[in-house]
């Protein structure tokens, strides 16, 4: 049989008006003895009706519903109706539009997903909702009346156990609040946040409290979140600046008090900046998460790794024995780094740049020593890159000028007096050991300090913007000696130019270089311009529509140095590369390293395969040239051969066949 909901006390309120009002009026029209029969009947049918609604008062009374509170007063949250005027308390005869609204009020309380139980004046429960009945497996008639440590089920559980210190606070009129654990129906922890409010009469004295646990692990999850992006670095996961800082304090605080010495190792990647414009950034991404990687699989564990911004990392290394174990392992990161590894198909090699400091010999703060290492790292960049570098010895280095920066002055005196020349070092077919070209090197003749070599005056050269008219000088002699060389019989010997970046991109060299070739009867297919990896990666620019133009002219392209910055096989597909030059430090151990031999054979296989000679630099021993020999058609240059010498004593070596011109031009 369907339920059905009880009469509302308005409703039968009005029912016994209409049958008493019409005997009522008959009444008085016709008075009637009070001892009829009918009068009888009709003084108990109205004392039944006034019992029915007064038995209905009370049983919602038992419900919470129908309670009246005296004047002014407020009911508790959640629990009976609007109060009505009037003094006292009294009964209500509740609408049905007020018992839908306490049926809503008590469905909400109990299906609270969140435990909530209220509370009496003297800790005591009076009610509880649904989900607290389950946590402790009692019902709420036998949890009316019980303190909280009287209940078994909570023996233990530490959101409960604060609730004397709750209750103190309360009773001051604050709201008491706490994180804490929860413990789940199968006795997993969780974060759990526990509010106690107070509840006040209408008076505004303490009547009872409201006590509410939420499960608030989401929330703390993405607190965590929060916490470590702001700690971390997004990209790599590794720790950023703002927490260096502050972990690098602590650790120079630990040796400082243990008598400790302690490294910080700063290191940045080498031309990652044009890898980055020529590649993508999604590309250059990918390089730096390669790079985190490696550095989480060498350093040791406890030691801290960040990523300071950009393609730069910083390493605090406790606890180092010496200089040397400094040294150590930035070598080891360097030497990591620097082995091949794919990426989109696509395999590179990274060369890095490490400077380093100590404590307490460089600085006895974090700011100072990575200023140190700063330094020292700009050092290495100076000198080549690729290298390692610890401030002591940066900073004695930059006690002792250069010998570019003594003579920097005398860099505009050295061109306008002639003072610099080529060098040439042979060029060697293994297989019949004929030399079939040779490397025009710059050198500066000093008027007092004698011949010096490119690393003593390049860098301040390319800085003083000189570096143009110092690649022409070499150019132009080059032709006129090949020239020279041909008008003496000597036959046609193809003649190698390096040339640096502003060079290449400067927008009359293709001109010039034609010019020279015209001035001196030198056919444009026995000049090869060698350039380096990392001048070629920045696509679209001028140098790269330089260097299509000079093979339309005829002149052919080597990429010098291969295999040490970013190469790529959409860098050799994209441009005309007609030779590779292997360079030296794949040769150093290639008749002991098996590794070795297998990336020049590769490398040798790749150059034939995209139809380009290959030559292979350093070859200093017999054995060497041997090994490269058995690897097949190759090209060497090395001092096993001869080292880089002036124009007429390279004439003098008759033993060569100076009438060999390589066929792919």
């Amino acid at each position: 049989m369907p339920h059905r909901k009880p009469i509302p006390g308005t409703a039968l309120l009005r029912l016994s008006l209409v049958a008493v009002l019409p005997v009522a009026w008959s009444l008085v029209a016709q008075p009637i003895p009070l001892t009829a029969p009918w009068i009888l009947v009709l003084h108990w049918a109205v004392i039944l009706c006034a019992v029915i609604l007064l038995a209905r008062q009370a049983w919602l009374a038992g419900q919470g519903m129908a309670r009246r509170p005296a004047p002014n007063a407020r009911p508790a949250p959640m629990f009976g109706s609007s109060p009505r005027r009037g003094d006292g308390w009294r009964l209500a005869w509740p609408s049905g539009r007020d018992a839908r609204h306490n049926e809503g009020v008590e469905r909400f309380f109990q299906q609270r997903p969140e435990v909530t139980v209220i509370l009496d004046a003297t800790g005591r429960i009076s009610r509880a909702n649904a989900a607290f009945r389950k946590l402790v497996g009692l019902s709420e008639r036998e949890l009316v009346g019980l303190r909280f440590d009287e209940i078994e089920a909570l023996e233990g559980a530490s959101d409960y156990g604060y609730w004397d210190e709750a209750r103190a606070s309360v009773d001051l009129g604050k709201t008491w609040s706490r994180q804490t654990w929860g413990q789940r129906e199968d006795g997993s922890l969780f974060p759990e946040q526990v509010v106690v409010r107070p509840l006040h009469d209408a008076r505004g004295v303490l009547s009872g409290y409201s006590f509410a646990a939420f499960d608030v692990s989401d929330l703390v999850m993405t607190e965590k979140e929060l916490e470590r992006s702001a700690l971390q670095d997004p990209l790599t996961g590794l720790f950023n600046r703002r927490y260096l800082e502050a972990e690098a304090e602590l650790a120079i605080e630990r040796c400082r008090v243990a008598g400790r010495k302690l490294g910080l190792l700063l290191l940045d990647l080498d031309d990652f900046k044009s890898l980055n414009d020529r590649r993508g950034h999604q590309f250059g991404d990918d390089v730096l998460s390669h790079v985190a990687e490696t550095l989480r699989g060498i350093v040791p564990l406890g030691d801290i790794i960040s990523r300071l911004g950009g393609d730069e990392f910083v390493i605090v290394a406790e606890d180092v024995a010496s200089p040397a174990a400094v040294h150590a392992l930035a070598e080891e990161i360097r030497g990591a780094l620097s082995l091949p590894f794919a990426i989109q198909d696509e395999t590179l090699r990274l060369t890095v740049s490490v400077g380093a400091s100590l404590f307490p010999e460089d600085g006895v703060h974090f700011d100072a020593l990575l200023g140190r290492a700063d330094a020292a790292m700009y050092q290495c960049k100076q000198h080549g890159r690729n290298r390692v570098s610890l401030f002591a010895a940066a900073r004695a280095a930059l006690d002792r000028p250069t010998t570019a920066e003594a003579h920097a002055a005398d860099l505009d005196e050295a061109l306008r007096d002639d003072c610099f020349l080529p060098y040439y070092q042979p060029i060697v077919d293994l297989g019949s050991r004929q030399m079939i070209g040779a490397e025009a090197l710059c050198r500066w003749q000093h008027p007092r300090h004698g011949l010096l070599l490119p690393a003593a005056f390049i860098p301040t050269a390319e800085a003083r913007g000189v570096i143009r008219d110092i690649d022409r000088v070499i150019i132009r002699k080059a032709c006129a000696q090949m020239a020279e060389w041909r008008d003496r019989s000597r036959g046609r010997l193809p003649i190698s130019v390096n040339v640096s970046a502003p060079t290449m991109t400067e927008p009359g060299f293709v001109r010039f270089l034609s010019d020279c070739c015209d001035e001196s009867g030198v056919a444009p297919e026995e000049l090869v311009v060698e350039l380096t990896e990392s001048m070629l990666l920045l696509a679209d620019d001028p140098g790269r529509r330089s260097l299509s133009r000079l093979r339309e002219l005829g002149v052919r392209i080597a990429l010098d140095d291969f295999g040490t910055g970013f190469s790529t096989l959409s860098l050799l597909k994209d441009l005309p590369v007609t030779r590779l030059k292997i360079d030296r430090s794949f040769v150093t151990h290639i008749d002991t390293n098996r590794r070795d031999r297998e990336i020049v054979s590769s490398i040798v296989s790749l150059g034939h395969a995209l139809g380009a000679d290959v030559v292979v630099e350093g070859v200093e021993t017999e054995s060497q040239a041997d090994m490269i020999a058995d690897i097949g058609d190759t090209i060497a240059q090395g001092y096993l051969f001869g080292k880089p010498m002036p124009a007429a004593e390279l004439a003098a070596c008759a033993a060569w066949d100076w009438n060999v011109v390589p066929s792919n031009v």
